[in-house]
């Protein structure tokens, strides 16, 4: 039976250990009885040989290189140049190298601090950037409430002359008008001039009384904001019935007339009911 070849590797170690007399007795006697060991055995031993033989230089050029070596050497800041002559570089001291380490790790540091210190002024930056958003978003839904307000105002206005056309002709009745908010006045002037300008006081029945006149007996409007705590004399129509603000306070508006009267104007404070004005309009 035939023992399977060496792999190469293997083959090359066993033929160098046998050249260096590092061979065991088993691996020799392999060797001698293996062919393809002994050719390998043969190849090394002439590389060996050849290794060994000395290759012949040419003196001139061995002198030619021997000088160029010299003269490099000799130069500024070569092996064999004279001392001061060196132009190398400056020899730096470690304390300096330190030194100068720990400044570039400072100015590391500064750039991180100064990154966080970016960011953590760019959120509250952004979340009121978010909340300004927020708020407009529900100032525009106030103003789409606020332009649906007249609208549904007038609706009921209607609504309310239609019950009235329903039973007796005349004024319009208390519980056919709606109350609503005129908005800021700075004086009384103001507020004034805007009440006479309301569909409800233009009318031509009540823009030149006839006849003025009272009576003893007190009534309660039901429309006013003031529910129940502001009294008119009896038998007197409601003709218009508002909020306002005046000079920064709030107010209810109503104005009223006795039967053949002129329309007066009752201006009273929100808070408390307190009456403010009382004067014909």
């Amino acid at each position: 039976m035939t023992d399977a070849p060496l792999p190469p590797d293997a083959a090359d170690e066993l033929a160098s250990a046998h050249l260096d007399g590092a061979a065991t007795d088993a691996e020799r006697a392999q060797i001698e009885a293996d062919g393809s060991l002994q050719a390998r055995v043969q190849a090394l031993a002439a590389v060996r040989a050849a290794v060994r033989t000395p290759v012949p230089v040419d003196d001139a050029r061995r002198e030619a290189a021997l000088a160029a070596a010299l003269a490099a050497a000799e130069e500024p800041g070569g092996v064999l140049a004279p001392a001061g002559s060196s132009t190398t570089a400056p020899v730096v001291p470690l304390a300096a190298r330190w030194r100068s380490a720990g400044r570039d790790r400072r100015l590391r540091y500064l750039a991180v601090a100064a990154a966080v210190a970016v960011v953590a002024l760019a959120v509250p930056v952004l979340d009121r950037l978010g909340t300004e958003d927020d708020e407009a978003d529900t100032a525009s839904v106030a103003l789409d409430a606020e332009a649906s307000a007249p609208a549904a105002r007038d609706g009921a206005e209607e609504s309310g002359m239609d019950d009235a056309a329903g039973g007796s002709a005349g004024a319009p009745t208390p519980e056919a008008l709606m109350a609503d908010d005129l908005g800021p006045f700075d004086e009384l002037a103001a507020l004034t001039a805007a009440l006479r300008e309301q569909p409800e006081l233009a009318d031509d029945e009540y823009a030149a009384p006839t006849t003025t006149g009272g009576a003893e007996a007190m009534t309660s409007t039901t429309l006013a904001a003031c529910d129940g705590q502001l009294t008119l004399p009896a038998d007197t129509d409601v003709l218009f019935d508002a909020t306002a603000t005046l000079e920064g306070t709030p107010v209810v508006v109503v104005v009223h007339r006795l039967p053949g009267g002129e329309p007066q104007l009752l201006v009273a404070a929100v808070d408390g009911c307190a009456t403010l004005v009382d004067q014909p309009l």
